[in-house]
């Protein structure tokens, strides 16, 4: 999908256009929280792929050791490669998290504190 202002290829989890800043979505918490369940899904993908990777790397090197197999160093650097991007995508959720979280930040809530001389009546005090 592309800015409808400026025609930039966005990012599925962007909830802003990096170009010309315009904002896709006003529901902020909805958008929160969709990057908040990317980013548990990034995650697990990462370790998954971390743990698929090393079962890989074990298995190539137990063959070599018996001389049945070369190591192959294309299929390394796609086993590296893939680790890398899956880190990539976590990098790039946290990123517009971050950004969503400093531009939208919650209003702080109020607190009314009562007590003696404040001119409202407290507890053990009627009104």
């Amino acid at each position: 999908m592309d800015c409808p202002k400026c025609y930039l290829p966005k990012d599925d989890s962007a909830w802003q256009c990096d170009g010309c800043g315009y904002e896709f979505s006003q529901d902020f918490e909805g958008v929160r929280s969709s990057l908040r369940a990317q980013l548990k899904t990034r995650r697990t993908v990462f370790w998954l792929t971390v743990l698929v990777n090393l079962g890989m790397v074990g298995g190539i090197v137990f063959l070599a050791m018996y001389g049945l197999i070369y190591i192959s160093v294309p299929l390394l650097l796609a086993v590296i490669g893939s680790t890398g991007h899956a880190a990539h995508r976590i990098s790039v959720v946290r990123e517009h998290l971050r950004s969503l979280d400093r531009r939208h930040v919650p209003l702080p809530k109020a607190t009314a504190h009562l007590g003696p001389g404040a001119g409202l009546p407290g507890p053990g005090h009627e009104a």
